[in-house]
């Protein structure tokens, strides 16, 4: 992550990013279901001299029901449920199993 000492862009933080997840027979109207919500990016300030205000962005991932029952698919290989799933975020992009969880792991976890 960039370090940031412009006191014009110190407050400005990257928005927080849901992560879903799309069953067999789920549409998008079921992404307000516990269910389907994977888990959300967010990000907090880790400071490196707070004297000076310089910091970085460190990646959070808060789990939610959705991850605990991806997680089980997988553990159980339930195959076709896994092939059916489908991972976007609230922005929009599309995800593979894999792709998702690359990117979960380069963040610290919060469960």
């Amino acid at each position: 992550m960039e370090t940031n000492n412009d006191s014009r862009t110190m407050d400005k933080r990257p928005e927080e990013i849901t992560y879903y997840i799309l069953w067999r027979g789920d549409t998008e109207q079921d992404c307000d279901r516990e269910i389907n919500q994977v888990g959300i990016e967010h990000y907090r300030r880790k400071y490196t001299d707070k004297e000076k205000h310089f910091f970085h962005l460190e990646m959070m991932f808060t789990k939610l029901e959705g991850f605990r029952l991806l997680e089980t698919a997988i553990v159980e290989e339930k195959l076709n449920v896994l092939e059916n799933a489908r991972i976007f975020n609230s922005k929009g992009k599309r995800f593979s199993i894999e792709e998702m969880f690359d990117r979960i792991n380069k963040a610290k976890i919060v469960r």
